[in-house]
């Protein structure tokens, strides 16, 4: 494990992940998960719209990463939130 460097951010930001996941593996046990129709173009699950919104912001972040670097590292984590929520919301 030593390729990785494993600073208090990267551990906070693994298990946010892994407990997000467990989340919503618990919460569509106890209730089902009806498919729905927002503004994506397919009809999707709240498990579905955690996926897309996970893919999301590891698409914006490595983006923005790419053209801008680490510098203002805020901006990215707005934009996130937003598209993220209203994945979750209206998707």
């Amino acid at each position: 494990m030593g390729w990785m460097n494993w600073t208090l951010p990267t551990i906070v930001a693994l298990f946010a992940l892994g407990g997000t996941i467990v989340s919503i593996v618990i919460f569509e046990g106890f209730k089902p998960p009806i498919e729905r129709k927002g503004f994506l173009p397919i009809p999707t699950t709240p498990g579905d719209r955690l996926f897309i919104s996970i893919l999301m912001t590891f698409g914006i972040f490595f983006l923005y990463m790419a053209f801008f670097g680490v510098a203002a590292l805020w901006v990215p984590i707005v934009i996130c939130v937003v598209v993220d929520v209203l994945i979750s919301i209206k998707g």
